[in-house]
């Protein structure tokens, strides 16, 4: 429900936030779910990087968990946690597609270009709480 905690300026940002934080979630908690289980094949070239993919899945799904959270609670923990999950998102892909190309292609490009356009977007729709007049009775800001 909107009202004057929000963290959101629009009901537009709240829907595009939570639709994209459940997908991600969606699809990190899957790769969570067959690592957990045993069942995560690694490509013979990632067998170096193992645990720093285990690492970088597992602190995705975590910081996307709480960030899906936090949109339900109106919690301002909402934007660190999903800027720390699109860096780490972003990290996570770099370190796979250098590893499988050894070059940037444009693809990949796109990729980085959706992932900071819907960072930036959700960031831009921030509601930023304006002073409240009647608490600022007797205040000075010389």
């Amino acid at each position: 429900m909107l009202h004057d905690e929000r963290i959101l300026k629009n009901k537009f940002a709240y829907f595009y936030a939570i639709i994209f934080c459940f997908l991600w979630l969606l699809y990190f908690g899957y790769f969570t779910l067959l690592m957990i289980t045993n069942n995560f094949i690694i490509n013979e070239n990632y067998v170096s990087l193992k645990y720093v993919f285990y690492i970088l899945t597992l602190g995705i799904f975590s910081t996307l968990l709480v960030s899906f959270i936090c949109i339900f609670k109106e919690s301002k923990k909402f934007f660190i946690n999903f800027n720390i999950a699109i860096f780490l998102i972003i990290l996570l892909h770099l370190i796979r597609y250098l590893i499988d190309f050894k070059e940037i292609h444009l693809q990949f490009v796109y990729f980085i270009i959706f992932l900071l356009g819907s960072g930036i977007l959700i960031n831009f729709f921030r509601h930023k709480i304006k002073n409240n007049e009647i608490e600022e009775i007797g205040k000075h800001n010389d």
